[in-house]
């Protein structure tokens, strides 16, 4: 955006800068060359179109003159640029593209201009053209072109038929036939790469998942029909193991399913005996009893709890919404009560009811 990196040496501009710069706790000095340079031209199609770089110009034009008799002239140079010889643009997506210039120096992208005639937002990173009019006025800052002047509309008429030029080039559409061949084998190659990673990835999961499973331990299933082979480790599998328990008529599981459903609220509706009269009352699944304390579930909205294992759990708890809450032990192995106020709640602890029974 300085004379310093004026590219008028394309049109034998005999302005010339030397700079050196140097740190301010340094006494080294480096030289910084002077004027803008494109990489050299590599036009075989064949080596790829990451390594392209046709140049374009530079050529002058003429494109008419104002009302007022004042002609219009502007310099052009550019390049078609493949993805690997863009390193020297800081920000492809912010500095590619077409620059309206005024003595040699970049003032203002306008890729607008460009993609009116390449029809699209696909085709200005592939492009880094400049260019120079001198008749362009700039505003007050000195950082963009005026756009309210006749001069202007002249010159854009004159870079539009430069550009419309360009694209019909007939190396510059076998550039761009080959680089969407490219990009949509690279889109292909993304595409199975990630699928492949997928199945990878779910194969590792499923084998780490199968090692996880052989070294859990076995369950204490005797007299129990489709209990699980492993110890619960879930909610879902305590269920299982509930079910199985039930099924084989368990002498410690004294109510039976009536209905279940883990997206309605409370888990479960079960049909029970309460002093030899038959009731229907909610109860709540959890792993681990202590789990229970961590959830929103208010103590009031069941009347009994199943878990696999009581956890790390004490006499005295408290739930999310601040009630207090007693475990009591009861005479029966694996029975417990929850007392909450005046509520109490029954709790099944699967494994310590398993054991008793062993």
């Amino acid at each position: 955006y300085t004379v310093l990196g004026s590219f008028g040496q394309y049109f034998d501009s005999p302005r010339t800068m030397d700079v050196e710069v140097k740190a301010a706790d340094s006494y080294t000095q480096v030289r910084v060359p002077f004027g803008f340079r494109f990489p050299d031209e590599q036009i075989d199609l064949e080596q790829g179109v990451d390594n392209v770089c046709k140049l374009i110009g530079p050529e002058t034009i003429c494109c008419g003159e104002t009302e007022d008799g004042r002609k219009v002239t502007v310099q052009l140079v550019g390049a078609l640029l493949g993805q690997s010889l863009r390193d020297f643009v800081p920000h492809t997506y912010s500095h590619m593209g077409l620059w309206l210039c005024k003595d040699f120096i970049r003032i203002e992208r306008n890729n607008e201009i460009l993609e009116k005639v390449f029809r699209g937002q696909y085709y200005y990173r592939s492009l880094l053209l400049f260019a120079n009019c001198q008749e362009l006025d700039l505003t007050a800052n000195r950082n963009n072109i005026r756009k309210d002047q006749e001069e202007f509309d002249v010159a854009v008429e004159g870079i539009q038929s430069i550009c419309q030029r360009i694209w019909e080039d007939d190396f510059v559409q076998g550039y761009f036939s080959a680089r969407k061949r490219a990009d949509n084998q690279e889109a292909e190659n993304k595409r199975k790469k990630q699928e492949n990673d997928r199945k990878e990835q779910k194969s590792r999961q499923r084998e780490e998942r199968i090692n996880q499973y052989k070294g859990r331990a076995s369950l204490n299933s005797e007299n129990l029909s489709g209990a699980p082979v492993k110890e619960p480790r879930n909610e879902a599998e305590t269920a299982i193991l509930l079910q199985a328990m039930i099924s084989s008529r368990h002498p410690g599981i004294d109510f039976v399913i009536g209905d279940y459903n883990t997206t309605r609220g409370v888990d479960m509706v079960v049909e029970i005996l309460d002093k030899n009269i038959p009731s229907i009352k909610w109860a709540e699944i959890v792993y681990s009893l202590s789990n229970l304390f961590k959830w929103s579930h208010p103590p009031e909205g069941y009347h009994l709890v199943v878990c696999y294992e009581l956890g790390n759990i004490g006499e005295k708890e408290q739930f999310p919404d601040g009630s207090e809450a007693r475990l009591v032990p009861k005479e029966v192995p694996g029975r417990y009560a929850i007392l909450v106020g005046s509520d109490s709640l029954d709790v099944y602890v699967l494994r310590e009811i398993l054991h008793a029974t062993k």
